[in-house]
């Protein structure tokens, strides 16, 4: 097979089953963590893991790098005061360490649409981004870092990821008079997120930027009553006079410029 073998950097929630998924296909998979706990699962799965915590003051291995692709699935930490300096300066030692590699072909970078800021109503690539927390400022720094890499590379713009382990029908269990039932959801369902990250490896869609949500976007009133109701918990209340902009995050260009095939297009229909 050709060009396969990948480093992920970041074998957390979604990088861990992406990891699995690529070993399950025949895949050379080298792995790093910030948890010297997880050294052993990933050796367990038959990922060659490393420890590291990016941006590190440490010597990295430039062996991590020993591969054809790169996955960067790092956030960026919405909680750390300084993540508008650590966040780009985590990516860039990467890119760093990484184009010293000659075997590297192609990175993939986990993005979020969070780079597009709340106040517009329908967002496609063409958006201009807006980002207003210090975390979507982070990313969007790191998006520009990745485009001037001079390696070939794709964006991926996720929504909010969801799946098992993250089950947004906790989110607004038992609120009252919630202002946001109009708002469409832009979430992913791990799968799809797996599914898409696997499809940008092994297709020739690079030097890219793409928005990845599912294509269905119930409004937040009908959803999130939806799902806590199905975790028998009280759904929340939606308040008469409701914010009137609905920020749609577009697909269009995923399903235009490529023939994946969403898992759960439709977030009303999620399992867990």
């Amino acid at each position: 097979m050709k060009n396969n073998s990948i480093t992920v950097i970041g074998c957390g929630w979604l990088g861990l089953p992406f990891s699995e998924k690529m070993l399950e296909k025949g895949w050379k998979v080298k792995g790093t963590t910030t948890s010297s706990d997880k050294i052993s699962v990933l050796k367990s799965m038959g990922v060659e893991p490393f420890l590291a915590n990016f941006p590190s003051m440490e010597a990295i291995s430039e062996s991590i790098f020993n591969t054809n692709n790169l996955l960067i699935n790092l956030p960026p930490g919405r909680r750390n005061p300084d993540v508008l300096q650590d966040y780009p300066k985590a990516i860039a030692q990467i890119l760093s360490i990484a184009r010293k590699s000659e075997q590297l072909c192609k990175i993939v970078f986990v993005s979020s649409t969070s780079v597009y800021g709340n106040s517009i109503d329908l967002i496609d690539e063409s958006t201009n981004p807006s980002a207003e927390t210090d975390s979507g400022k982070a990313i969007l720094l790191a998006e520009n870092l990745i485009s001037q890499c001079g390696v070939p590379y794709v964006i991926l713009r996720f929504g909010g990821l969801a799946g098992p382990g993250r089950h947004p029908g906790r989110f607004f269990a038992g609120r009252k008079e919630l202002t946001i039932g109009k708002q469409s959801v832009n979430f992913l369902h791990l799968e799809d997120a797996i599914g898409v990250i696997n499809y940008m490896f092994e297709h020739e869609s690079v030097s890219t930027c793409f928005n990845v949500v599912s294509p269905m976007h119930p409004n937040k009133h009908d959803f999130y009553t939806h799902l806590t109701k199905s975790l028998g918990l009280e759904p929340p209340t939606f308040a008469e006079n409701q914010d009137g902009w609905k920020r749609e995050i577009s697909v269009k260009k995923l399903l235009y410029e490529t023939d994946y095939e969403f898992i759960h297009p439709d977030p009303m229909d999620y399992t867990f």
